[in-house]
């Protein structure tokens, strides 16, 4: 069994780790822009279905109640055998 002390360390820093996370996700990363290469963005699912691949997305809201964003670009979309670009 954990002794008391340890137990409160052990809070201590993993509460300092996910607040760590949650400035580096809602400070740093999220007003970034994510099309800085300039090319399009497609839908994850959209691509997969396009596929004919069984893929699970949740439909639940991610943190904060936002939407989940299950992207790629358009070149990781593409089928290998196709230069057709995928589904928007």
């Amino acid at each position: 069994m954990s002794e008391p002390d340890a137990d409160a360390t052990r809070r201590a820093y993993w509460s300092e780790q996910f607040d760590a996370a949650y400035r580096f996700m809602f400070e740093a990363i999220l007003p970034y822009p994510v099309a800085e290469c300039g090319e399009p963005l497609v839908s994850l699912q959209q691509a997969t279905e396009a596929a004919d691949v069984s893929v699970q997305f949740s439909s639940r809201p991610h943190v904060n109640g936002l939407p989940r964003l299950c992207c790629t670009t358009c070149a990781m979309a593409r089928s290998p055998d196709s230069s057709a670009p995928p589904p928007r």
